[in-house]
C-alpha cells in the first residue's frame, strides 16, 4: 500500500501516470489515465492559483497570458515541498528574477512576494515609545533596537511600492520611469504595513536592524555615507520618533 501511495504521489506531482495506471479500476466513461488526469489537473491547478492570490499586481502588469505562461513553467519545474499550499508561491518572485521579464516586473514580483511573507512571519510586541520614557540623550544613544520579527526592509530600483498602492486603487498598471526607493515592510496590528524611506533614513535603519545601537548605527551611516551627514542630523529624531509611535522595533526581552 505504502508504495502505491508513492506513486499515486508521483503520478499526482508529474502527471506520469505509467506507474499507476494498470492499478486504476475500470470506469463506464472515463480511461484510467483520464481518471488520473483530474487528481493531476486539480493539483496542478491549485498551484496556479495560490501563485495567482499572491502576485495580483503582477498577473495585471503582464496580463493573464504572459503571467499564466510563467506560472505554468515554474510549477512544471517547481514540485511542492510544503504541507501549506500558502509558502509555495513564494519561490516564484525568484522564477521571475531569472525569466526575460523586465527589472521592474521582477521587482513587482519581489515586493508582493515579502508582503505575503511577511503576512505568514512570526508575530511580535511592538516596542512602546512609553518604554524610551526618560532616557537621555546617552542612553538613546545605546539603544539596540530589535526589528519585528516579521519584517523585511528592501531597495528598489523603481518606486515599486507606490506603483502598488496606485494598481490598487485606480488599476493603474504601467511602469514607471526608474527611481531609487526604499521600502520597509512589517507586520503591525495582525496587518501587513508598507512604509516608503528616504535614502538616509534606509541607511540608518539598516544599520539599526542589523544589531547596531542607535549611536553606532550613526556613526557607521556618517562613515560610509559622508554626504548625508546634513540630512540625518536634520531627520534622525523624527525618524526615531514615527518608527517607534509607527511600531516598527519589537519589545526587548527582559
Amino acid at each position: 500500500m505504502q508504495k502505491l501511495l508513492e506513486k499515486f504521489h508521483h503520478t499526482v506531482i508529474t502527471g506520469d501516470t505509467s506507474p499507476v495506471v494498470t492499478s486504476v479500476k475500470k470506469h463506464p466513461r472515463l480511461t484510467p489515465e483520464q481518471q488520473l488526469a483530474i487528481y493531476s489537473d486539480g493539483y496542478i491547478l491549485r498551484l496556479l492559483g495560490a501563485i495567482r492570490a499572491d502576485y495580483p499586481a503582477l498577473l495585471a502588469l503582464l496580463g493573464a497570458p504572459a503571467f499564466d505562461g510563467l506560472a505554468q513553467e515554474y510549477v512544471r519545474q517547481t514540485p511542492s515541498v510544503y504541507y501549506n499550499l500558502d509558502f509555495y508561491p513564494h519561490g516564484f518572485a525568484d522564477f521571475v528574477a531569472i525569466s526575460q521579464q523586465p527589472d521592474f516586473a521582477r521587482e513587482v514580483a519581489q515586493l508582493e512576494r515579502t508582503i505575503s511573507r511577511v503576512f505568514m512571519m512570526e508575530e511580535s510586541t511592538p516596542l512602546l515609545p512609553a518604554a524610551l520614557e526618560g532616557l537621555t540623550i546617552e542612553g538613546l544613544a545605546g539603544l539596540v533596537l530589535k526589528p519585528r520579527a516579521a519584517s523585511q526592509l528592501i531597495a528598489f530600483s523603481y518606486p515599486v511600492s507606490e506603483w502598488l498602492d496606485r494598481q490598487r486603487t485606480n488599476g493603474i498598471v504601467d511602469a514607471p520611469l526608474k527611481q531609487a526607493s526604499y521600502v520597509y515592510v512589517y507586520r503591525h496590528n495582525n496587518e501587513v504595513q508598507r512604509t516608503m524611506l528616504q535614502e538616509p533614513s534606509y541607511y540608518l535603519l539598516q544599520e539599526i536592524i542589523s544589531g547596531k545601537s542607535v549611536g553606532d548605527a550613526l556613526d557607521a551611516v556618517v562613515e560610509s555615507h559622508s554626504d548625508m551627514v546634513e540630512p540625518i542630523a536634520a531627520g534622525v529624531q523624527g525618524w526615531l520618533s514615527h518608527w517607534i509611535v509607527d511600531g516598527f522595533f519589537s519589545c526587548r526581552e527582559k
